[in-house]
């Protein structure tokens, strides 16, 4: 067998490439010989090659070993034989036809190339290139084809992954906001994204092949940019830089722009791209920040740096007589309410209404600021007699009574107003401040929409408060203090995998204080630190008694850390000093924070969470779901565990909002990989609904309520409901 010049195969195709005896005329010379065994050889050794040959009737003359192979995954067909017909072995009908045509198309002595696609039952795709050739015998005759098919797979997923790559690039380019431009040596673009061919749309100029100068015109901005672009190519470093330019609406835009060289394979200096933010937002927050300084941003009042600045001079100036001025707090009652209910736009709208009418209920000479949220203080700084203030007052909440509109729609909001006088209260301008501000939640206290003068009742209840704060700083050192532990269950067998440690405090006059009177003001106090630190010692301590015992599961206690925890530095250090100190395993550990110390996305607390989750604790969001912000940063930050707010289970069975909101949380935790615990589980339905969507873990007077630690140790593994209770 031999090759011609044009192609064609002469003799038969390969007659020892399995085991058909091809019938040849006359003995083969040693040459032939030589040179058929050593293309036998060479096809029988590629994995990737697979040639076979077929007669004019489709009746296979020969193939190799990988032809075996190969269709066995492309049609399914076992041991194969010369002789077989491939309309037998192509079942596919579609296929069938097109080989048939391909065959017909080489017998009338044309040669092919074609490439084809495959799929195999294991549901791989395998991509071929054949090459499609007669075979002649020795008289020229054709009598059959040969087909050398090879295996192009890796380049071909190669080549389409190539395609997918540049196409997201595409996307990616062209769906960014920031414009991007590449130029050449000579400062002409030559290829730019959507975000600039949309901003030069009005432009009879060509934006491919033109310089900054021939979009812009020679203008100072246009010369800028090229000096820019040529001091990258000439000094082969990158630039950034902000730039401004006039826009088709006369205002001027401003943009950050960052200019990067471009190196070919051999290292020479190409093009340069440039990369434009818009920044002209951010340039108007610039212009805005001496007013922002004093001013409020939303309303346009003074602000609290300002309040303070005209409040001291207001009492300075009244130094050497007694003239009557006054402060007056005001607070909106249903301003929460609003802002939740109809969006922070419509409570935004509220404020600036409500800042409209302050201004409209007092005179020229007097200040209206606006402290944040819905606190206001209005400065009297020349008032006749306190009914003249008494006036005021009434009048304020006249114009509160009359109704807002809000989106077009009418709301009714009152507001509580305290009023502290100088010098009849006092002289000092921090002293006034708080006086009203005791004042007004005097009013509250009273029903709200009414207004109250100080009076000195209302020192007496702060030092009342004072007292309480004195009996927080030596409750430790009493001795009053007790940690209480909640078991959590898990829900599939009711199984006590662990618990919650919550702090009680024994105040020998006032008795048991809950933790919602007296953590807040400890965190006021800074004593949260000592607090927090007492209470995870106590937890590890009582950790390492449970999981030492012989024969009982690992038990797993939660520990809740302050968000002002996290503002002391050295937090990991001062944890893993407790845990050397108690003996205590940090995987026997769960720390839990909240939400809100997430959402300002703070890089501190993300290394402190990474430093704990490194030393082995697990991390818990506590009351998940009452947040307010992104979810991102369960993606961001290292958290394990999702505690669903009590809220929502305790409203679990009789509102479908709720419930639906539950699902999802469930849903959105498994698919991250999350565990999740039901707060304030307090019925078997509640239990039951957790246990069908997935729940694995809850807690609640259902299974029991907060245990001493002694009861806590007693408890059984196998928890029944409302043990303990």
């Amino acid at each position: 067998m031999a090759l011609t010049k044009n192609g064609v195969w002469h003799g038969c195709l390969l007659p020892n490439i399995t085991a058909f005896n091809c019938a040849t005329e006359g003995a083969l010379t040693s040459a032939y010989q030589q040179q058929t065994t050593l293309l036998q050889a060479v096809l029988e050794s590629s994995s990737d090659v697979v040639v076979f040959a077929v007669d004019r009737d489709y009746r296979l003359m020969a193939f190799n070993h990988q032809f075996q192979l190969t269709q066995q995954l492309l049609w399914g067909q076992s041991a194969i034989a010369l002789g077989t017909s491939m309309l037998d072995v192509v079942q596919d009908a579609s296929e069938r036809e097109d080989f048939c045509q391909k065959i017909q198309r080489v017998l009338m002595g044309e040669s092919l190339v074609v490439e084809d696609e495959y799929g195999h039952a294991q549901h791989t795709r395998e991509y071929r290139r054949g090459f499609w050739s007669p075979v002649c015998d020795t008289q020229g005759c054709v009598i059959g084809v040969t087909i050398f098919s090879l295996n192009i797979s890796d380049r071909r997923l190669a080549e389409l992954e190539l395609q997918q790559r540049e196409q997201e690039l595409r996307t990616l380019m062209d769906n960014t906001g920031d414009v991007i431009v590449r130029y050449d040596k000579s400062l002409r673009c030559v290829f730019a994204n959507k975000v600039l061919h949309s901003e030069m749309r009005d432009s009879q100029l060509p934006l491919l092949g033109a310089t900054p100068t021939d979009r812009y015109g020679s203008t100072p901005h246009a010369f800028e940019l090229e000096e820019q672009l040529k001091r990258v190519f000439s000094t082969r470093e990158s630039v950034q830089f902000e730039w401004k330019r006039p826009a088709h609406n006369g205002q001027t835009v401003y943009f950050l722009v960052h200019i990067s060289p471009e190196f070919n394979d051999a290292g020479v200096l190409e093009t340069a791209l440039l990369v434009a933010r818009d920044i002209s937002e951010l340039q108007a927050s610039r212009e805005r920040i001496h007013q922002m300084a004093f001013y409020d941003g939303l309303t346009g009042l003074p602000n609290r740096a300002l309040l303070h600045e005209r409040l001291n001079y207001m009492v300075q100036s009244r130094v050497h007589d007694d003239r009557l001025a006054a402060v007056l707090m005001v607070d909106m009652d249903q301003f929460k309410a609003i802002n939740d209910t109809m969006g922070h736009a419509a409570g935004d709208a509220l404020l600036k209404q409500a800042a409209h009418r302050l201004v409209q209920c007092v005179g020229e000479h007097a200040t209206v600021a606006r402290l944040g949220g819905d606190e206001f203080i209005l400065l009297i700084p020349e008032v006749s007699c306190p009914l003249e203030l008494n006036n005021v007052g009434y009048g304020i909440l006249q114009q509160f009574r009359n109704c807002f509109v809000l989106d077009g729609k009418q709301v009714y909001v009152n507001c509580s107003i305290g009023i502290a006088q100088f010098p009849i209260d006092s002289r000092d301008p921090g002293v006034l401040l708080q006086y009203a501000d005791s004042a007004m939640y005097a009013a509250k206290r009273a029903g709200r929409n009414s207004m109250r003068f100080y009076s000195r009742e209302m020192t007496a209840q702060a030092q009342e408060r004072l007292a309480m704060e004195m009996d927080l700083r030596n409750a430790l050192l009493r001795k009053e203090m007790e940690v209480h532990y909640q078991p959590k269950v898990a829900l599939a067998g009711d199984r006590l995998v662990g618990s919650e440690a919550l702090l009680r405090w024994h105040h020998p006059v006032h008795g048991m204080v809950s933790p919602t009177q007296f953590i807040s003001l400890a965190e006021e106090l800074g004593l949260i630190h000592e607090l927090g630190e007492w209470v995870l010692r106590q937890a590890c301590t009582m950790a390492v008694r449970l999981n030492l015992r012989p024969g009982y599961p690992k038990h797993k206690i939660a520990i809740n850390l302050s968000p002002r925890q996290f503002q002391q530095q050295g937090l990991e250090l001062r944890i893993a000093s407790i845990l050397e100190e108690t003996q205590c395993v940090a995987q026997w550990i769960e720390l839990e924070i909240t939400e809100g110390l997430l959402l300002a996305d703070d890089e501190v607390v993300l290394q402190t969470l990474l430093a704990l989750r490194k030393m082995g604790f697990t991390i818990a969001i506590d009351d998940f779901g009452t947040g307010y912000s992104s979810l991102s940063y369960l993606a961001r930050f290292p958290i394990d565990t999702l505690k669903i707010d009590r809220s929502f289970i305790q409203t679990l069975m009789h509102s479908q909002e709720h419930a639906e909101l539950v699902k999802a949380i469930l849903l959105m935790a498994n698919a991250l990989n999350k565990d999740v615990v039901a707060e304030g589980v307090e019925t078997a339905e509640q239990a039951a609904f957790l246990r069908e969507h997935g729940c694995e873990m809850a807690q609640g007077y259902f299974y029991s309520k907060p245990l001493p630690a002694e009861q806590c140790a007693a408890l059984p593994v196998q928890l029944p409901p409302r043990c303990g209770c």
